[in-house]
């Protein structure tokens, strides 16, 4: 019941808009998300803090606006043909940026 805490959203991606027209093509793009035993989904959701979830033509993401957001790209990025390496570097590079921005906010506030 993630999608009803906090400000969770539902995002979900039909794989036929990416040029998946062929039953072939279809299990391509979703064995490139799920990965080999699920260690590419379970790499995404990990880094991304999300929920993914594939199922018949779609992909459903559950997540926080900013969570969700790196999970769609990095989804986006493997269907267009990204290496799964380069995915989670940029998924890591994306994470590293909200968390420095959060930790200058909080040195930027004047305590005393």
């Amino acid at each position: 019941m993630r999608l009803l805490k906090g400000e969770n959203t539902l995002h979900v991606i039909n794989l036929r808009e990416f040029g998946g027209k062929s039953p072939e093509q279809l299990e391509r793009f979703k064995g490139r998300i799920i990965g080999d035993g699920g260690k590419a989904r379970t790499n995404m959701e990990n880094l991304s803090n999300s929920n993914i979830t594939v199922y018949g033509k779609t992909v459903s993401i559950i997540g926080e606006p900013t969570q969700l957001k790196l999970a769609v790209d990095a989804i986006e990025s493997l269907l267009s043909g990204s290496m799964h390496g380069h995915v989670y570097k940029k998924i890591e590079s994306a994470r590293r940026q909200e968390k420095f921005a959060r930790l200058q906010l909080w040195e930027n506030q004047d305590v005393f």
